[in-house]
């Protein structure tokens, strides 16, 4: 019985230890380039995500005030473990960009020196 008890602890363990890897994308995230645009990534299966987000009018570094917000998205990203790679290609970036969950700080640090 003892056995019994400890192979199902495990397997409970394992299962929800995998379904929180699986949910590390999803949420709301701030980007220091675009001050108060929204971010946010929804997890769609354990492999794939949807980014969504708004740019300010005003282009790069400029805030947004939500009215005048250029909104994007769903861009499609595929998910493995604590690696994103997001497709920006349909806003004019790039169309593999990878990024990387930092569990310390509890964000995205992208490739091309960004963090959100």
């Amino acid at each position: 019985m003892m056995y019994f008890t400890w192979v199902i602890l495990t397997v409970f363990i394992v299962s929800v230890s995998a379904v929180l890897r699986d949910r590390t994308f999803a949420g709301k995230y701030s980007d220091p380039n675009h001050p108060g645009c929204a971010r946010q990534i929804v997890g769609e299966t354990r492999t794939s995500a949807r980014v969504y987000g708004a740019d300010a009018a005003g282009g790069e570094g400029a805030t947004c005030n939500g009215e005048t917000d250029e909104k994007w998205g769903p861009l499609p990203a595929k998910v493995n473990g604590e690696d994103i790679i997001v497709d920006f290609s349909s806003k004019g970036g790039p169309s593999n960009l990878s990024g990387k969950y930092d569990d310390v700080n509890q964000a995205i640090d992208w490739e091309d020196g960004n963090s959100w």
